[in-house]
């Protein structure tokens, strides 16, 4: 998540506050949701968890989903101001939310990197994918990821307390969200800890996405380029001067099959890249701006910036950066639906198909009944 909000707002961060939290976040957090149960149901089919790819697929599906129910409770008391309710329950989702957020995004990002990684093996050494590229060691790998990115975000669970004040005013008692005081030196530790993140979960992440998704890209292309070549060869017709026509026929039809199997595997190898660097694509897309915004608040602090308007602005484009981030955790059904056959055909198969033989049933016992 992009740095959190200050008291002081000015017209350009309540245009974005408009655009990107009244109007787009719930856009996000409905197509979220929706969208990404429906995929975990279909990632979980028997058919299509008995990859390595599945189980990356289904644990990134996880943690966007819990980033947009984070987004959802942390964004309450702008979508829906003046609430007493949500005025009194605010501290306390908070308290949970913030630092929930902070950890599903960064999970979602390391998930996405050792999944590129995996690709990279799967290319680069496809020898060695039989041993890296399974579905049990993908799970120790995620898991191993999620307990990372956990001790990682730690420290931001105990920024903050629960403290209840007197409010003389209103004659009674409200609860607040306060430093904790568990660090000493809270600007020093904030400093500290937003460049372990700038560059932990920003800088060497995004650059080693774009290092592996440039280098997939190019064995995409490079495959491609090899298909089209195979194509033209074997539409070239056989000379006269070759052995005899049985022997031609009977080498033709081995090599057949061998190229059959290789371009089935290769195709299949091919898609699950294809899908890859469209999800890493989206990923840099959504993220380079809230990395940058991060990586520019750590060298200038927000709290010592003493411009009204220059506040105002980035404190804009932190609603933009969070608006983006939230898109890409909410579109994976749309995603996966473009980029995999097999997800569009279990898809069908689960609601599409089962929807046309209960219609089927349905006329069937109409036309008995009207028979009748």
């Amino acid at each position: 998540m992009a740095s959190r909000t200050a008291e002081e707002v000015g017209p350009f961060t309540s245009l974005m506050r408009l655009i990107f939290k009244d109007i787009l976040m719930h856009i996000c957090i409905t197509l979220g949701v929706l969208g990404n149960i429906l995929t975990l149901i279909i990632l979980l089919q028997k058919k299509m968890r008995h990859t390595s790819t599945s189980q990356y697929l289904t644990f990134l599906t996880v943690f966007d989903l819990l980033y947009i129910v984070s987004c959802f409770f942390n964004n309450l008391e702008i979508m829906y101001s003046n609430n007493m309710l949500i005025e009194q329950i605010r501290p306390y989702i908070n308290l949970i939310f913030y630092p929930l957020g902070d950890f599903s995004a960064n999970t979602s990002a390391y998930l996405i990197l050792v999944f590129t990684i995996e690709r990279f093996v799967a290319v680069a050494y496809p020898l060695n994918s039989r041993f890296w590229c399974r579905p049990s060691r993908a799970r120790k790998i995620i898991l191993a990821t999620v307990i990372f990115t956990f001790l990682l975000t730690f420290p931001t669970f105990l920024e903050n307390k629960i403290a209840f004040i007197h409010d003389p005013d209103l004659n009674r008692t409200r609860a607040e969200l306060v430093d904790s005081g568990f660090y000493p030196n809270f600007d020093f530790y904030k400093l500290i800890y937003f460049w372990l993140i700038a560059i932990m979960v920003q800088f060497i992440p995004l650059t080693l996405l774009i290092v592996l998704n440039g280098f997939l890209m190019k064995y995409i292309h490079g495959s491609i380029k090899l298909k089209q070549i195979n194509l033209t060869n074997n539409f070239k017709p056989f000379s006269t001067d070759k052995p005899s026509i049985e022997l031609r026929v009977h080498r033709k039809s081995d090599l057949t099959v061998q190229n059959t199997y290789k371009n089935t595997s290769q195709s299949d190898q091919n898609k699950v890249t294809i899908l890859l660097i469209a999800t890493v694509l989206l990923f840099l897309i959504c993220q380079v701006p809230s990395a940058l915004l991060l990586i520019y608040e750590a060298i200038f602090p927000l709290d010592n910036d003493v411009g009204y308007v220059t506040k105002d602005i980035r404190l804009g484009l932190n609603n933009i950066a969070n608006g983006l981030t939230a898109i890409n955790a909410s579109v994976n059904f749309i995603l996966y639906s473009c980029f995999s056959d097999k997800f569009r055909q279990t898809f069908r198969a689960m609601f599409l198909n089962k929807t046309k033989r209960n219609e089927s049933t349905m006329y069937s016992k109409i036309r008995t009944i009207v028979s009748n």
